[in-house]
């Protein structure tokens, strides 16, 4: 008796090119881990909102729709992140339309990831000076 495998794409017939999707139990499982976004505690913006995509990629044969996408996003991410995206979209994220919104998110990610980059640089400059300077007293 062959195993199945419920994961697996089904068979090409002849020189048919394959599915664009993959088959029902695959496609449910797949939106099951989109549904089940959620950020984390003390997660960044810009981590939240690459993990998102980097899952929406891995998921490219669902085929949400786009508002959907950004609906799961922003329900997703903590109380902050949503105060933050608002805040930035001069009102609500409900209001954009729906490309402006998904550009806002994707700016203030890459600000917030250049901004983070840039403290954690400077900490380790100053960690490193007070170590030189305590290092010269000595």
């Amino acid at each position: 008796m062959e195993e199945r495998d419920d994961h697996a794409l089904p068979p090409l017939e002849g020189n048919n090119p394959p599915p664009p999707l993959p088959h029902l139990a695959l496609r449910n499982k797949l939106r099951a881990h989109i549904v089940a976004f959620q950020q984390s505690p003390g997660e960044f913006l810009h981590s939240v909102w690459e993990r998102f995509q980097e899952l929406l990629r891995r998921c490219h044969g669902l085929a949400l729709e786009e508002w959907r996408q950004m609906e799961i996003f922003y329900q997703e991410c903590n109380v902050e992140t949503q105060v933050l995206i608002d805040a930035t979209c001069g009102g609500t994220l409900a209001n954009k339309i729906l490309g402006e919104g998904y550009e806002l998110i994707e700016l203030l990610a890459s600000n917030h990831h250049q901004t983070t980059n840039d403290k954690e640089q400077k900490r380790e400059v100053l960690e490193i000076g007070t170590l030189d300077a305590t290092l010269g007293k000595n």
